[in-house]
């Protein structure tokens, strides 16, 4: 076949060639042929010469029970992807970073991120928990309720080259009560191949529907500034102890106090994430939110402080890190598909239009 659309590119390229120093509006038949050839070359190579680069080197088994993943010799398993929320990962020629889940609002363009809503279940609503901005413009205000759509997940995966540059892709996860999952790919072009990804497999939409995260039971420790704590595969450090006068959704009075830990967290590949537990002291009363990291997930509270010793109490626990599995497949020359499209539909508007004009004439 390759030759065949080989042969047909040049001699239709030579009657172009021809026909086209005679008289364009009668190259028409030819020029849509050369499409078709160019269009068969790009489709034989982006399916002949495709290749999975999605290659799993965390030595992280996605699943060894589960049949999809482990037959042919754990084929799924090599060649789908781990990524941890806010840890990169090499894939190919890219540092690829899961960001986080995405959602969209009626009206608006863009992606909005999906922790900052409250989603209605049952409903295409969703209340904002903060004020939202995109782009210096105000999205929502805290307390609004804005249109979504509920069954659309995206995700924010963000590649990024040797030479920095950035490009951010959002594949969808879609789950449909009655049709079932339905997963579509974002593509990043480049003018030789396309790297199409998708999200093959989120373990948090795949559980139970209305599922609630599943924590460790409760570590209580005391430390002091620059000693470790060693949390859900992590190192944390506290650097500093500070007061602080403003608290997210507390308005603190003269005679209230608030301090806030500073916790460096250590991953691996040097990656680095911060948790900020606050203790606050309003009228009279000792309050303890909880803070959570998604990235690391871990959940820490800011429990006491003994002033004669400097040290500090913390409680925590830890649940699974926010994880999906991708896919990327490489297609080579595919941009040769739409070359050969947009030719042949020139084509027969040059022939149509030769035809019409004989008709009028």
């Amino acid at each position: 076949m390759l030759w065949s659309g080989l042969f047909s590119l040049v001699a239709n390229g030579q009657i172009l060639w021809f026909l086209t120093k005679q008289k364009f509006s009668i190259a028409g038949g030819a020029l849509s042929h050369v499409g078709l050839a160019i269009m068969l070359i790009g489709v034989l190579f982006s399916s002949g010469y495709s290749k999975v680069v999605s290659l799993n080197r965390s030595g992280f088994a996605i699943s060894n029970k589960v049949e999809q993943f482990t037959k042919d010799d754990n084929k799924e398993n090599k060649e789908n992807l781990p990524l941890w929320l806010g840890q990169g990962a090499q894939m190919q020629d890219y540092l690829v970073t899961y960001k986080g889940r995405k959602i969209e609002l009626r009206g608006k363009p863009g992606y909005f991120n999906r922790k900052d809503f409250d989603i209605i279940e049952g409903d295409f609503h969703a209340v904002a928990l903060k004020d939202i901005e995109k782009e210096g413009q105000s999205i929502a205000k805290k307390g609004d309720t804005l249109t979504v759509e509920p069954e659309n997940n995206y995700y924010e995966l963000e590649f990024k080259n040797a030479e920095g540059k950035i490009v951010s892709l959002f594949p969808r996860w879609q789950m449909n009560p009655k049709m079932g999952t339905a997963i579509s790919p974002d593509v990043k072009h480049a003018w030789d191949h396309d790297i199409y990804t998708y999200v093959s497999l989120d373990p948090r939409l795949a559980a139970e529907a209305g599922s609630e995260k599943q924590w460790s039971q409760t570590v209580n420790a005391t430390v002091s500034i620059g000693d470790t704590l060693f949390l859900n595969d992590f190192v944390a450090v506290l650097m500093d102890v500070t007061r602080v006068t403003n608290v997210e959704n507390v308005v603190l009075g003269p005679n209230d106090a608030a301090v806030r830990a500073n916790f460096n967290v250590l991953g691996k590949n040097f990656q680095q994430f911060q948790l900020a537990p606050t203790f606050i002291i309003k009228d009279r009363m000792v309050a303890m939110p909880a803070f959570e990291s998604e990235e690391t997930g871990i959940k820490i509270k800011f429990t006491a402080i003994n002033p004669q010793t400097q040290e500090f109490s913390f409680s925590y626990n830890t649940t699974q890190q926010d994880l999906i599995i991708i896919k990327a497949i490489e297609k080579p020359y595919i941009n040769l598909v739409w070359v050969g499209s947009i030719l042949i539909f020139i084509g027969l508007f040059v022939s149509t239009f030769r035809r019409t004009e004989k008709m009028i004439a």
